[in-house]
Formats: C-alpha cells, sequence, structure tokens
C-alpha cells in the first residue's frame, strides 16, 4: 500500500470514529440526564461500533465481498437485539429502541465511509446525533400541558 493510500484508509478510519463518537457522545448525555434508565451503549460502545463498520467495510471492498458485510451486519444487529432483551428486562418503565437503532446506523456509516460515501456518511451521522438530542423539547412540552391535553388535540373534531 503506497503512502497517500495509507493516508487516506487512515483517514476514513479517523472519520468512522468520529462519527461513532459523535452519537456516543449524545447518548452518554442522554444517560446522565435521565436517572434510572438502562442504554445498552455509551460513548466507547458507540466508538467501537463505528470502527468495527470500518474494519468490515475495508476488509469487505478489499477482497470485493460484501457477503462479509451482510454477516457482520447480522452480527451486530445479534448483539444489539440481545443488549435489549438483557436491558428491558431490568428496565420498569419500558423502554425504546432509539439507542439499539442507532447502534446499526452507526455501524453502516462506518462501513459507508470505507465504501467511500463519507460526505452522505458525515452529513447521516450528524443528523443521527440530532435526531437523537431532540427527545429534550417534546418532554418539556409534555410536563408543561398534562397527557389529556395531547389526547385531545389529537382527537379528530366532533
Amino acid at each position: 500500500m503506497e503512502y497517500r493510500e495509507l493516508l487516506t484508509v487512515a483517514l476514513d478510519f479517523a472519520t468512522a470514529i468520529l462519527l461513532g463518537a459523535l452519537v456516543g457522545i449524545e447518548r452518554e448525555k442522554r444517560k446522565s440526564e435521565e436517572e434510572g434508565t438502562h442504554h445498552i451503549a455509551g460513548l466507547r460502545t458507540f466508538t467501537l461500533i463505528a470502527l468495527f463498520g470500518a474494519a468490515v467495510g475495508f476488509v469487505s471492498r478489499s477482497l470485493s465481498s460484501p457477503w462479509i458485510l451482510g454477516a457482520s451486519l447480522l452480527m451486530v444487529g445479534i448483539f444489539v437485539a440481545a443488549g435489549y432483551y438483557v436491558t428491558s428486562k431490568t428496565s420498569q418503565n419500558g423502554k425504546g429502541l432509539t439507542t439499539e437503532i442507532a447502534a446499526v446506523i452507526v455501524f453502516l456509516l462506518g462501513a459507508m465511509v470505507m465504501y467511500g460515501y463519507e460526505p452522505l456518511a458525515i452529513g447521516l451521522g450528524v443528523v443521527t446525533a440530532a435526531v437523537l438530542a431532540y427527545k429534550q423539547p417534546r418532554r418539556l412540552c409534555r410536563h408543561a400541558a398534562p397527557d389529556r391535553d395531547f389526547h385531545r388535540a389529537a382527537a379528530p373534531a366532533k
């Protein structure tokens, strides 16, 4: 591998790692804000998932074997489902799938970077972090108005 090619691959890996860290930082922030919640992943886990996606994308692209990416995506899905199962058993107030879906997205973003879709992956990573961070305004509205007001607003007019 030439020096320039090696530098490009290193920058691609760094981009994937930073995308994972971006989403991981948001999840860590959410964990610190919400007491009693159990998320399967934080900064380190999302960073490693992105790194794994990038490594798999690199190997898959280098060997021209897309099945490697598919099998790894299946493996990540199984790990995420197992993590969801374990944390949902210990949670008293129900559990959403947001963090688990974000983990799969981060894996795919890491692979996208290595397949040459770096600008798209960066954009989607920022959108993913923004969507994850968007929960706070809804919660503030919910505390300001009782649930019955939300149900009245959503009910069809008579």
